[in-house]
């Protein structure tokens, strides 16, 4: 049998149940998590936009946000930016939250920081590259569904950059020779590295990550967009209180990745 507290809980993760307590714990503030599902994200007064399964349903790749104009107090965006191609499809979707924040609202971004990724691989720490989804690749080496190869930590360190969707989102990267991974990364920057990556990509699949940034390109890339000021910050660690108070940055993704706040 269910404790009160169960009930309650189980009350608070309805959809009118989030709305109820934002309107009355938060005053009607508006807080966003883009790319976050009603199953996988609850946070108290936040509300979820996804493809599936969310507050609001919306493509962000080519779909204008379904918020008003200067309308939404807070945009949490977590291992998404990665997602979406680089030029047309993100600066649609940076251009689109810069539309509908306030002018004192905030834009919190999470995305996997390509320097570390390379750095980590330069020490050979395989281990690392494991840390995400290692366990779960196992299970499906285990099953054949994919090759013991995609271990290999030259094939992890592609896989983070270009991947496949629908085989365990980066397990399923191209697999690549160590020899030719190694030179490239002697004699390429991040940027050039990740387009090489993606080069790899077989044509009409279904990707997931497409556009791995260092801070510097996601700064850039922001303040094109129209961002007056762009802030490097640690785990949760941000100007918005709320960032912090529930633990909206998940601990499992700490180790690799970028965070940051943009403001209008």
């Amino acid at each position: 049998m269910k404790t009160l507290r169960e009930h309650v809980d189980l009350l608070r993760k309805k959809p009118w149940g989030r709305r109820l307590e934002n309107t009355l714990r938060f005053r009607g503030r508006l807080l966003v998590s883009v790319g976050d599902t009603n199953s996988s994200f609850w946070c108290p007064g936040w509300r979820t936009l996804d493809m599936v399964d969310a507050d609001h349903i919306c493509d962000i790749r080519k779909e204008k946000l379904p918020f008003g104009d200067h309308s939404v107090d807070i945009v949490n965006c977590s291992h998404v930016v990665e997602h979406l191609r680089k030029g047309g499809e993100s600066a649609f979707f940076y251009k689109e939250v810069l539309r509908v924040l306030k002018p004192d609202g905030l834009f919190r971004v999470a995305t996997p920081d390509a320097d570390r990724l390379l750095e980590k691989y330069r020490e050979g720490d395989w281990a690392y590259f494991l840390r995400g989804d290692g366990l779960h690749m196992m299970y499906q080496i285990q099953s054949r569904k994919l090759p013991p190869e995609v271990l290999l930590i030259h094939n992890r360190l592609v896989g983070w950059f270009a991947s496949y969707s629908g085989r365990l989102d980066t397990a399923g990267g191209p697999l690549v020779d160590k020899e030719e991974v190694d030179r490239r990364v002697a004699t390429m920057d991040a940027e050039d590295f990740s387009d090489w990556c993606m080069s790899l990509l077989e044509p009409g699949r279904i990707y997931a990550h497409v556009n791995v940034y260092t801070y510097e390109r996601l700064k850039k890339d922001l303040l094109e967009a129209k961002f007056q000021r762009v802030e490097r910050l640690d785990f949760n660690q941000s100007s918005a209180p709320e960032i912090a108070r529930f633990h909206v940055d998940r601990e499992a993704e700490r180790d690799y990745s970028i965070y940051c706040d943009a403001m209008p």
